[in-house]
């Protein structure tokens, strides 16, 4: 380990025990508990569009318009699948995280395994 990661510990250390560390958890941290990335969530809803509307390249728009012509409880239903929702667990990381004692966890995951990871650690 070279001085900079030595000293990054160091303050993360102390940022912790001053009850001052935000974490900010990315994708990455949720695939290894087997959550799609966006983009693929995406290429799923992408794929069972009708072929005149598989053109379009805006992941939001495809959303919608995978929602217009399903219907809102076909693209819940969709996305329950695709997430795997109620299959997964969060993983060794997402409890890795909760042991740096952050004050804040900020995150862009559309799952919610921190959420479950907090409550199966403090129940």
């Amino acid at each position: 380990m070279n001085n900079i990661q030595i000293s990054n510990i160091l303050r993360i250390q102390e940022a912790s025990k001053q009850d001052k560390l935000v974490i900010f958890v990315g994708a990455g941290v949720s695939t290894n508990s087997g959550v799609p990335m966006w983009s693929k969530l995406i290429e799923s809803l992408k794929d069972d569009l009708p072929e005149s509307l598989k053109r379009e390249t805006d992941d939001l728009k495809i959303a919608q318009l995978y929602k217009d012509s399903r219907g809102y409880k076909e693209y819940i239903e969709k996305i329950k699948e695709t997430l795997m929702y109620g299959r997964i667990s969060p993983n060794a990381i997402h409890y890795a995280i909760l042991d740096l004692n952050p004050c804040h966890i900020i995150t862009t995951n559309y799952d919610d395994l921190i959420e479950q990871a907090v409550t199966q650690k403090y129940q």
